[in-house]
């Protein structure tokens, strides 16, 4: 199996993304795709005011639709009080996160979801949440699989 490179050695969130690539032998799935695709972040801006803890999702995509500078991130974050990867949705203005949920977050890697999906999946499910696994989905339904540029 091609091991795929990271952009930031010895992160915290590749080790965890390595180990779900070899647990399920494959680079060609949505952890494979991830960790091509996605991002890395260290930098942070204070957000002017903070939302609803474990509701990263709505406080970010919120953000994000409410300013024409902000975008909309979600991956994998690591809070410096929990000390592991967990799934996390955030803000990115200038490649810097902006997050709204965690006031002691500190790695941040994650694939932009666009506005416009945004609001699709708000309009038919009247509901914030994870995206990152339906974003996944339908780009794979439209054929633009893993290894394709998006």
């Amino acid at each position: 199996m091609k091991q795929l490179k990271f952009e930031f050695a010895d992160s915290e969130i590749e080790k965890y993304l390595d180990a779900i690539i070899e647990i399920t032998s494959s680079n060609n799935n949505i952890y494979g795709w991830l960790k091509k695709k996605g991002k890395f972040f260290t930098q942070k801006i204070e957000p002017k005011s903070y939302g609803k803890m474990k509701a990263c999702y709505y406080n970010s995509q919120l953000l994000a639709l409410d300013n024409e500078d902000i975008e909309y991130y979600e991956g994998y974050a690591i809070d410096s009080k929990i000390g592991f990867p967990m799934e996390h949705g955030f803000a990115i203005k200038n490649r810097k996160v902006i997050d709204s949920t965690w006031k002691t977050g500190k790695e941040y890697f994650g694939v932009k979801i666009p506005k416009s999906y945004i609001k699709k999946h708000w309009l038919e499910n009247k509901i914030a949440g994870a995206l990152l696994f339906y974003y996944y989905r339908d780009l794979n339904k439209r054929g633009q699989y893993a290894y394709k540029n998006i």
